[in-house]
């Protein structure tokens, strides 16, 4: 995992470090995924999802927002599950929401 600094440009702009640019594949036209967190911003570039269908974007939005909730409660220190049945449980209530 690479870690850099930026800045925002006037018009709202932000200028991903070349390096990581190139190990992403990203390119002037290329089309890319943002996903707005709670306090994130997630930018994906569309083929590394090697989808076929707007339905399997869909679970795997719904997949990043599952993490998501996950840390909230880690973070929160409400995170107490103790085996696979209680996880799938829980799993199946954030998905009811």
């Amino acid at each position: 995992m690479e870690i850099d600094i930026t800045k925002i440009g006037v018009k709202g702009q932000i200028v991903i470090p070349q390096d990581m640019r190139k190990d992403l594949g990203f390119h002037k036209g290329k089309k890319v995924l943002i996903v707005e967190g709670e306090d994130e911003i997630i930018v994906k570039p569309l083929n590394k999802f090697k989808m076929e269908t707007l339905d399997e974007l869909k679970e795997q939005i719904i997949d990043m927002k599952l993490g998501e909730e996950a840390m909230k409660e880690i973070k929160r220190g409400e995170c107490r599950i103790r085996n696979a049945k209680q996880f799938l449980k829980n799993l199946k209530k954030w998905v009811e929401k």
